[in-house]
């Protein structure tokens, strides 16, 4: 029962959040959302801060919890980024405002990120991206893998970060085309950069 109410509390912060951002919603519109008193809000998270920084790191995470999974297959690299992007477009259809979201809130509030649960797991994903360059043949830098991890991800959000302002600016009629158009073309970019 705890866990469920928990649970619905950071469901309707995690609306509210991404709707209206941390500064646009106070304790007792997330109380009314859940469907709690705001005695219970405060006993679970004691301060929007708190709750804030719980449903960032969630979202956060979002960004990277296939991503090791998918690495640790014993496929080839090119499969790999392939799964990968197909990964990131398939999560970020699902929530089209999480990139705006997680720019937006850790570029206000940096000192959130300084104890992020998931660092390890970035690192190590770098570290095994790093490792699956090498052995593809690219003789990465030292350092590489966290570029190439940086190019996936800053390639696939964008798109969808942007995507209000490019329906509003660039005439498209088929929305899922373009969608589909832009992820097999970020996976050909990334290939061709590990294959020159």
């Amino acid at each position: 029962m705890k866990e469920d109410t928990r649970h619905k509390i950071i469901q309707a912060a995690r609306k509210l959040f991404i709707e209206k951002g941390v500064d646009g919603v106070n304790m007792r519109e997330i109380a009314d959302t859940a469907g709690v008193n705001k005695g219970l809000l405060h006993y679970y998270f004691k301060n929007k801060k708190n709750l804030f920084r719980e449903v960032f790191h969630q979202e956060a995470h979002l960004l990277y919890q296939d991503v090791e999974i998918i690495l640790a297959n014993e496929i080839d690299l090119e499969q790999k980024i392939s799964e990968i992007v197909d990964r990131y477009f398939k999560l970020l259809s699902e929530n089209p405002r999480l990139p705006a979201f997680v720019l937006f809130e850790s570029a206000r509030d940096p000192e959130m990120l300084k104890d992020i649960p998931f660092r390890e797991s970035i690192m190590r994903i770098a570290k095994k991206l790093e490792e699956d360059l090498f052995t593809h043949g690219w003789n990465p830098e030292p350092g590489q893998g966290i570029h190439f991890l940086l190019d996936i991800i800053s390639l696939c959000a964008f798109f969808f970060a942007m995507q209000p302002v490019f329906s509003r600016v660039i005439p498209i009629q088929d929305g899922e085309g373009m969608k589909q158009y832009r992820r097999e073309h970020i996976k050909t970019l990334l290939i061709k950069s590990i294959r020159s």
